[in-house]
């Protein structure tokens, strides 16, 4: 199967898949898992402190 058939399958438009791919290419998977966990991290805190700001706001 092509690649090209994988991401037109899932929606995904080829625009898309090569920003992906320049931005994520390069990344082992130790990289990856490390990127998801601050990116988790970071979501988490936003959510806190909206949270926080309409409790004291």
């Amino acid at each position: 199967m092509l690649v090209t058939n994988i991401y037109r399958d899932k929606g995904i438009t080829t625009a898309t898949f090569y920003s992906w791919k320049r931005k994520y290419g390069n990344m082992d998977v130790q990289q990856l898992k490390k990127l998801k966990s601050v990116q988790e991290e970071n979501r988490s805190s936003i959510q806190y402190r909206s949270f926080y700001e309409r409790l004291i706001g």
